[in-house]
């Protein structure tokens, strides 16, 4: 059996790391950097109810702060449900399960959560 020694598994490893991060496309990183940014912030770590858009296509990936806010007792993740006369209801999710594909494809709380 031939092991390969522990300092170059790591240095293997961080080579394949570099490089799949390289591949990634800019705007993916820079979701990853906004994100990083924000769960930083004194409001974002104070904050009880937080008032958060569902993205979809070239907007900022938010599902790292989608899914730190559901994994966090302590926090009330909000998501804004757009109605058809414009305006926006906003509505409470507790887990990406309450959310379903609506108007071109966004995600949006589901119907039973709108109702109440």
């Amino acid at each position: 059996m031939n092991m390969i020694p522990l300092p170059e598994q790591k240095a293997q490893l961080r080579k394949k790391l570099r490089a799949a991060r390289a591949a990634l496309p800019d705007h993916s990183l820079r979701s990853e950097r906004a994100c990083r940014n924000i769960t930083r912030l004194a409001q974002w770590n104070s904050a009880r109810n937080v008032l958060i858009y569902v993205s979809s296509r070239s907007e900022l990936n938010t599902a790292f702060l989608l899914d730190s806010l559901l994994n966090d007792p302590q926090k009330n993740c909000v998501v804004p449900k757009c109605l058809p006369n414009g305006a926006l209801n906003l509505i409470q999710i507790r887990s990406r399960d309450e959310l379903a594909p609506g108007a071109y494809g966004i995600l949006d709380p589901v119907r039973e959560l709108c109702e109440n």
